[in-house]
């Protein structure tokens, strides 16, 4: 559903079906810019999250990740070690309308 870069050759990404963090090593050729290779670990589940829409590394501190909960209206930040939730925050008013996609006519 979501991926973020951490550093150098490393993604964090989250499954859409499940709330769980995988993380993402892929390889670059420095001459062609072509994938070389990916391997994928399994992380953690992340907590209070239905339906993980997206997530993204916290630039300040990349052992911890922000998660957006489609189903739960939901922002909160995890830790990338436990997924465990360390901050929740639940938008309101105007921030809790649906969104217009690119794809979407008006």
């Amino acid at each position: 559903s979501g991926v973020t870069w951490v550093s150098n050759d490393t993604y964090l990404a989250a499954t859409d079906w499940q709330p769980t963090l995988y993380e993402l090593t892929i390889s670059v050729d420095p001459v062609s810019g072509r994938p070389g290779g990916c391997t994928i670990v399994p992380r953690s589940k992340i907590t209070v999250c239905e339906d993980v829409e997206d997530v993204a590394s916290d630039p300040l501190d990349r052992t911890k990740f922000f998660a957006v909960d489609e189903r739960g209206g939901t922002i909160s930040r995890h830790s990338v070690t436990g997924g465990t939730a360390l901050a929740t925050l639940k938008p309101t008013g105007r921030f809790r309308e649906p969104a217009t996609t690119w794809g979407s006519n008006r």
